[in-house]
């Protein structure tokens, strides 16, 4: 229950980013290439919200899964790299 009520409240703050990104990018007086990204942006973080709300954690993981065994390489790349500054921040100064 509580990784549902979680969700929700992850989505809803990615619903209000997605919200201020919007409003910021029409403040922007001109059609500029920022303007065309921070709408970009706005629409990518209110479609990461949406996500959120319509799936589970089963079909999160269904999901993360599939896109894995679809591009290997990029995922161990980031595994690496992830486990290096792990290794980094973990290691015992002298």
């Amino acid at each position: 229950m509580s990784t549902v009520i979680g969700r929700a409240s992850k989505a809803t703050t990615l619903s209000n980013a997605a919200v201020l990104d919007e409003e910021r990018a029409e403040y922007l007086s001109s059609p500029t290439k920022l303007e065309d990204f921070a709408t970009g942006a706005a629409d990518s973080i209110s479609k990461s919200a949406q996500y959120l709300r319509n799936n589970d954690t089963k079909a999160m993981l269904v999901d993360v899964e599939a896109l894995v065994r679809s591009h290997p390489g990029p995922f161990l790349l980031i595994a690496g790299v992830l486990g290096f500054f792990a290794g980094r921040a973990l290691k015992v100064r002298d």
